[in-house]
């Protein structure tokens, strides 16, 4: 099933957060290569990170969350199931006429 998941993250950011950052990026990477995570969004303030996840069971997906390299910094967490989830991802490019 797949989720949408928003998670807030602090206006200010402390040093041990930020020495967390490269690590969190790569267990992102791993979970995208993997098919756990599909899209990943940050805003611009850095205060707002937006997924679409896959997990069999919301418990399972609640398990991927708490195992996040920054968990301890998240201040609101809202997960959604998704009904539809569509993307231009997946469809074909235009054809090109040579």
């Amino acid at each position: 099933m797949k989720y949408m998941v928003e998670i807030k993250l602090p206006k200010y950011k402390n040093n041990h957060f930020e020495s967390l950052i490269q690590d969190q990026q790569v267990q992102i990477a791993e979970w995208m290569t993997e098919g756990v995570i599909d899209i990943f969004s940050l805003n611009f303030e850095r205060t707002k990170v937006w997924f679409i996840m896959t997990a069999e069971t919301r418990e399972a997906l609640e398990g991927y969350i708490n195992k996040f390299v920054t968990k301890r910094f998240m201040l609101r967490i809202r997960i959604e199931p998704l009904m539809v989830y569509d993307s231009s991802a997946f469809l074909l490019p235009p054809p090109v006429m040579n």
